[in-house]
């Protein structure tokens, strides 16, 4: 039969010595570290998903809320009067380009409603030099360079807002424009709302980007602070990290080219010489991104492309706030080096395919090449430069990147948890059988010690390592309990030669030295903090199941459950082996002792489990074998 294993309760001997109790097999310290590092990322991870879907529903929410449609009415003036520097003058309508907006002034003229009321503004799209005049007086001028105070000026198309006043009511209304560098306006839309009725406006026709990009921001964000705090606590880079900051980057350019921002900062034109900075930024983060996950194998090629997007960071800042070149006029020039980067690391991700490497990083492959697609309809809508779409096709390729860099690291993860335990298993594995070979060798030196006992512990561990097999121990606790058998007898290195190799019978006094030699082998045992379990065996193994044992008197399942095992192994090894007096005892005598001390001496269970052994062994190999 196989006896269940019955757990050791925790003891106090009369020694006020506690029993140590069966330890746990062990787990790899960094293998759990990093599972926990996994666990905490994916739940951080899902607060940060979960309050950026929060965060644009209330934006949206925001976008859509009702209101009052006398404050967010819209009145756009359709009806002007164009007047070129030659004189000549015509009538358009809401919107009027021309070529010659580039080298020649034009002066436009409308008239205001009849109704105008104290809280509503003038609002136009603009990018020249202006002056608005109402009834003949200057009530707004705008000078590019001189009212930024910015070295190069303002670089951003935004809205005017003028406040009005009911005086103002059926009254001339007449702009001065002046040559511009991008997009030929002559005319632009022009309306009169309130300042509710302008942010209404605005979210309307630009809202869904500017609502992602905040998103995007705060969830990179978010996401960047997690990799910096993983970094620090765990000393541990991970490519998310990279990604976040390049998404970040860009988020940041999306929110400085979009209409909203200089309507709510009140600022307007900084934001758009930012959106220049950003963009330059955008090969910085992707270069290194691509190179983390890439493995360095493309190092050469990426660092010349960050040596050449520094080097145009750094020329082109330079000369537009040295004010030589604009960075309007240089933009062909940086996004092309941003043209370039994105080719090349598209270049490198098919050459990876090709040589069987992208299925180290198959889903971040994806998530970049959907993102390099977007990001070349992105350049060719900036050339286009289309208010209403600009940023869309980024947004959608920084949210398929961003799904596709989490699942990445979420991957990367399990597989460094997967390594870093195969590989504290497999080092376990190589202590373990190290460990048992210096036992093996201190076991025998110990048998050595004695004539008459030689291989004796080696043969306590074989038969204590069955038994618990029968039992169900696991093969951590089978190794244990196979190197406190080894160990069991240990004690006798403090007990004299004359003593222990003595022919004939024992004296008390000499018996008393012999019992001793438990509690010695515990406390040389006891030391080895990693395995405090080896000296249970050296200090029990001569305990009585029934009482009457030494050195500390405990009876039952005070007695630890490996002491116990160790004591019916122990006993059965000493009847079954020669002395100088015998032979080994005949099987069917030492099956009867076993037996006869089923409940006294031996623990029932394991008795029980030593006779199932007997009964097996029909050839009578369980014994000590001597060469002739």
């Amino acid at each position: 039969m196989v006896v269940p294993k019955t757990a050791s309760p925790t003891k106090t001997d009369p020694a006020n010595k506690p029993h140590p109790p069966n330890k746990p097999e062990q787990k790899g310290t960094a293998a759990t570290s990093q599972s926990v590092s996994g666990l905490v990322f994916k739940i951080v991870f899902l607060c940060v998903v979960c309050f950026s879907i929060v965060l644009g529903i209330s934006l949206c929410n925001m976008s859509k809320s009702a209101s009052d449609p006398k404050e967010t009415a819209i009145r756009f003036l359709d009806h002007w009067t164009v007047t070129d520097q030659n004189g000549n003058h015509f009538d358009t309508g809401r919107i009027y380009n021309d070529d010659r907006a580039y080298s020649e002034d034009f002066t436009i003229t409308t008239v205001l409603p009849d109704t105008i009321h104290p809280n509503e503004i003038l609002c136009f799209l603009n990018r020249s030099n202006v002056q608005v005049y109402i009834n003949g007086k200057l009530r707004e001028s705008f000078d590019r360079v001189h009212d930024t105070g910015i070295p190069g000026g303002s670089l951003k198309e935004f809205y005017i807002t003028i406040p009005l006043n009911p005086s103002d009511r059926g009254g001339e209304l007449k702009m001065e424009r002046h040559p511009t560098d991008w997009n030929p306006v002559v005319v632009s839309e022009t309306f009169i709302t309130t300042s509710q009725g302008m942010y209404h406006f605005l979210m309307n026709r630009y809202g869904t980007p500017f609502i992602f990009s905040v998103v995007l921001f705060v969830a990179a964000l978010l996401v960047t602070i997690i990799g910096l705090v993983i970094r620090v606590w765990k000393k541990q880079t991970l490519d998310m990290l990279y990604a976040a900051l390049g998404i970040l980057d860009i988020s940041c350019w999306l929110l400085s080219v979009s209409q909203i921002t200089p309507f709510i900062t009140g600022v307007y034109y900084v934001d758009g010489i930012m959106g220049y900075i950003f963009c330059m930024m955008m090969p910085f983060a992707l270069l290194i991104y691509v190179n983390s996950i890439q493995k360095g194998r493309y190092k050469k090629c990426y660092t010349l492309l960050f040596i050449l997007s520094l080097i145009s960071f750094i020329l082109w800042t330079s000369l537009h706030f040295a004010g030589i070149q604009s960075f309007q006029t240089s933009l062909v020039f940086i996004d092309s080096i941003l043209t370039l980067v994105v080719v090349c690391a598209i270049f490198t991700l098919l050459m990876d395919i090709r040589n069987g490497h992208i299925k180290e990083y198959s889903y971040a492959a994806i998530g970049f090449l959907i993102f390099s697609v977007m990001s070349v309809f992105q350049i060719i809508d900036l050339f286009f430069f289309t208010p209403e779409s600009i940023g869309i096709p980024m947004i959608i390729g920084l949210m398929a990147m961003l799904v596709m860099v989490v699942i990445q690291q979420v991957n990367d993860l399990r597989r460094i948890k997967n390594h870093l335990e195969e590989e504290v298993r497999d080092k376990s594995i190589e202590n373990e059988q190290m460990l048992i070979h210096i036992v093996q060798t201190l076991a025998g030196t110990i048998d050595a010690k004695d004539t008459y006992t030689n291989g004796h512990s080696g043969r306590v561990a074989d038969y204590s390592r069955e038994i618990a097999r029968r039992c169900g121990y696991s093969e951590t606790e089978l190794n244990d309990i196979y190197m406190m058998g080894l160990l069991h007898d240990i004690g006798k290195i403090g007990v004299p030669d004359a003593v222990i190799n003595k022919p004939g019978k024992l004296t008390a006094e000499e018996y008393e030295i012999i019992k001793k030699h438990p509690i010695m082998g515990a406390k040389i045992l006891e030391n080895i903090k990693e395995k405090e379990e080896l000296a249970m065996g050296a200090r029990w193994h001569h305990e009585k199941y029934g009482g009457g044992g030494y050195p500390d008197g405990i009876k039952g399942e005070e007695i630890p459950e490996q002491a116990r095992i160790i004591a019916v192994a122990d006993a059965y090894d000493a009847m079954t082996s020669y002395r100088s007096y015998r032979d080994p005892m005949e099987q069917d005598h030492v099956r009867r002792e076993i037996e006869n001390g089923s409940g006294t001496q031996f623990d029932p269970h394991f008795a029980a489990v030593m006779l199932e052994m007997i009964e097996e062994d029909t050839d009578y190999q369980l014994r000590e074998k001597r060469q002739d």
